[in-house]
């Protein structure tokens, strides 16, 4: 099923005016953003329900990316967003749990005392140079996350509390900072 809608999404995600704005005023670096979230197209998309569709008679401008597998490689979802409402973002099939999950057991995540970086949204994630990840599906989070090598940072004490609870009791809750805590 992925195979079709990639070649559907590829055929239409030319590069676009609206895609070349949307990276300058978001500040995307595109260099990464192809390496680690495969084609980016602003594409009109219709939201319901945690899913999208391209619908060039009734969408609205949806920033669409691809959602690679562990091994950084393999496509297993499109993850779009509207442009005006970035935290509002959605998949075609619900077959990916993260943006960027090869990070959390990557020992390089942790590196020279670095920390993985759990982003609330997608453009967050792509802001961030796609460092750290971006969950895009609640339900194994505990499983997948809960294997992190090290601590995870939180956006803020609320995205720290959210995350404790879909860890909870796999994670060590200490184990999740967020911004304040980590300047003490």
């Amino acid at each position: 099923m992925i195979d079709l809608i990639l070649r559907d999404y590829y055929s239409i995600a030319d590069w676009s005016k609206a895609a070349a704005g949307y990276a300058k005023e978001q500040k995307l670096d595109l260099r990464l953003v192809n390496a680690f979230a495969g084609v980016f197209a602003i594409l009109p998309c219709v939201f319901e329900n945690g899913f999208f569709a391209i619908d060039f008679d009734e969408g609205e401008p949806g920033a669409v990316i691809e959602a690679l597998g562990d091994d950084g490689e393999t496509t297993l979802d499109l993850v779009a967003w509207p442009t005006r409402k970035p935290d509002q973002f959605a998949t075609v099939l619900n077959n990916a749990d993260a943006l960027g999950i090869g990070n959390v057991t990557n020992p390089a995540s942790w590196a020279f005392d670095n920390q993985l970086h759990v982003h609330r949204t997608p453009l967050s994630w792509l802001k961030a140079g796609c460092s750290g990840c971006c969950i895009l599906d609640h339900r194994y989070v505990a499983y997948w996350l809960g294997q992190a090598l090290g601590p995870i940072v939180a956006e803020s004490r609320e995205h720290a509390s959210a995350l404790s609870m879909l860890l909870n009791p796999r994670f060590d809750e200490r184990r999740i900072l967020f911004p304040k805590a980590m300047a003490a």
